[in-house]
Parts: structure tokens; C-alpha cells; sequence
């Protein structure tokens, strides 16, 4: 009996789509493809491939001092990176996937980002709590004050995206005290 289910529902899948679902003029309007208004300005796709880059790179730096922290508040300190990146990856995706929705081709291979994210890299060694949380903290705050000045940038002619930015820059700020109050504490 399962064999003859499994062989059915193999069946389905490699059979034809019906013609309707191979037709893609669905998204063309008038001949024109479908796309958000208004229509990306270079100031737009350079204040989100710009961001990609930090947030790619500022992701791995939480993840590198996630990996090496030590010291006495390791526990609390990978916990807390923990959930950093988890919000960091998410904006990653949002980033990338509003770039997309624009029309434009997304760039995140590491070479890339090597060369272009203005995040300062993280050690590549075992680190101290106290002093891996001060060097995040500094990217943090690297990355924050870019995303300022990429919303002013865009704000006038891309309000969605400008307010997809200042998403991203509330968070940023959240971590950026997490971070200052762990160094209090």
C-alpha cells in the first residue's frame, strides 16, 4: 500500500504544470514587469547593498566572539550573542529580500563583504568578555550611525525602505545598550 501511495504522489510531482501555472505574463502589466513604486534610486540600492555588507559582516563578528568569549560573565555573554544573531541574520534576510523585491541583484558573497562592510573585524583568537564586548560594541555603533545616515538618504523618495532601516537601526540601538549594560554590570 505504501509503495502504491508513494508511487502516486511521485507521479504528481513530475507530472506537467497546466498551462496556467507555466504562464508568467501574470507578472507583466501592459507588457511592463510588475514592480513596486516608486522605482529604486541609486541612493536606495547603495543604502541597502551598503547595509547588506555591514550586517553580514557585523553578523559574523557576533558570531566569532560567540565562539571565542571567555572570561567570568561567559555564559551570560554567549547567550547574549546568541540572541544577537539571530536578530542580526534575520535583518540580513529582510535586507536582502527588499533589494530583490526592487529589482536589483543582491551581493553577499564573503569576498564581497570582505572588501566592503565598514564593520571593524573582530579577533581572530580566543577573547576576553569585557574586551570582545567593547570591540562589538564599537561595531555596533559603526553600524548605527551608518544606518542614520542611509535613512536620511532615502527617506524623501523611498519611505518603505527608509522605514525598513529604521527598523533595523532600533534593534541596533536595543543591542548597542544590552551591550553597554553588560559592560556595566
Amino acid at each position: 500500500m505504501r509503495s502504491i501511495v508513494l508511487a502516486t504522489l511521485c507521479a504528481a510531482a513530475l507530472a506537467p504544470l497546466p498551462a496556467a501555472a507555466q504562464d508568467l505574463s501574470v507578472y507583466r502589466a501592459n507588457g511592463a514587469q510588475i514592480m513596486p513604486r516608486p522605482a529604486p534610486s541609486r541612493a536606495t540600492t547603495a543604502a541597502l547593498q551598503s547595509t547588506l555588507y555591514d550586517l553580514i559582516g557585523l553578523q559574523q563578528n557576533i558570531q566569532q566572539l560567540h565562539w571565542n568569549v571567555t572570561g567570568p560573565t561567559f555564559y551570560s555573554t554567549h547567550e547574549m550573542l546568541g540572541d544577537f544573531y539571530k536578530t542580526v541574520a534575520g535583518y540580513v534576510d529582510l535586507v536582502a529580500e527588499r533589494n530583490r523585491a526592487l529589482g536589483v541583484p543582491v551581493d553577499g558573497r564573503p569576498s564581497a563583504v570582505a572588501a566592503n562592510s565598514k564593520v571593524p573585524e573582530m579577533a581572530f583568537a580566543k577573547t576576553r568578555d569585557a574586551e570582545g564586548i567593547k570591540t562589538l560594541s564599537m561595531a555596533f555603533k559603526r553600524e548605527s550611525d551608518s544606518l542614520y545616515e542611509r535613512i536620511d538618504a532615502v527617506e524623501k523618495d523611498d519611505p518603505v525602505t527608509a522605514n525598513m532601516l529604521q527598523e533595523i537601526a532600533h534593534d541596533i540601538d536595543k543591542q548597542m545598550w544590552m551591550l553597554r549594560a553588560h559592560q556595566e554590570g
